[in-house]
């Protein structure tokens, strides 16, 4: 026989759960009355070197999100040229004050172009990444780098782990390669060789979004609802 106490225990549990369910569901549902707010945390790759405002990488997502029809979406830039991780960590104020729904984070170029230590530049992006995960409250979104062939290959091999590895920390979304097909095409790139021209971010951009920012949106996010993959939700 089952005791009056056990099934009203039960049931009082029950409505706790239908309560509580709700709320966790709905935990990354975005406020509609306010934009959803990206921010760009960056190098000279996501700042736009040399680059006027308009073909600049902010400018152009926002564009792009916008015809696109997610028109409630705002996309600040935080990057800046020159930043190298430890910097990225020095503006995570400046970042937070923006109040970033989501944070795209690519920095790491500059520290490899020295062969800073893999060790190093994988323990200051966890810090970061770990003040920027605010407890899950904050999607992230970790953007890797390919670091240069002339480089000794294990080091390579080194450098390029650290952004699968942190995604996976830190249940980001992980975007592999910034500058997938751009990388060393003149076409795309201004005449460094190294940083892309308008033609290139629109690319970057492009590659950005279906390969990962789209997944991102509707995964967490009231936005517009599209036929996808299933595969390509992360």
């Amino acid at each position: 026989m089952v005791c009056r106490g056990a099934i009203s225990c039960s049931l009082m549990l029950l409505c706790a759960l239908v309560l509580i369910m709700p709320s966790v569901l709905s935990a990354r549902t975005h406020d509609r009355d306010r934009p959803l707010r990206i921010v760009l945390l960056g190098d000279s790759l996501l700042a736009g070197y040399r680059l006027v405002p308009k073909d600049s990488p902010a400018v152009q997502l926002e564009k792009m999100l916008h015809e696109m029809g997610y028109t409630y979406v705002s996309v600040t830039s935080k990057a800046k040229s020159g930043l190298t991780v430890e910097g990225g960590f020095k503006r995570l104020e400046e970042v937070k004050s923006a109040n970033p729904d989501i944070v795209i984070y690519c920095l790491g170029a500059n520290d490899m172009k020295v062969q800073r230590s893999p060790a190093l530049i994988q323990n200051t992006i966890d810090r970061t990444l770990w003040d920027l995960y605010d407890r899950g409250n904050r999607v992230l979104v970790v953007v890797g780098l390919q670091a240069h062939p002339r480089l000794p290959q294990a080091y390579r091999d080194q450098f390029e782990a650290i952004f699968p590895f942190l995604a996976r920390r830190y249940d980001a979304a992980l975007h592999k390669d910034l500058l997938e097909g751009i990388a060393l095409v003149p076409e795309y790139n201004l005449a460094d060789g190294v940083h892309p021209n308008p033609k290139g971010v629109k690319k970057m951009l492009d590659t950005l979004f279906d390969k990962t920012l789209r997944a991102v949106l509707q995964k967490h996010y009231n936005g517009k609802m599209g036929d996808i993959p299933m595969e390509s939700y992360f």
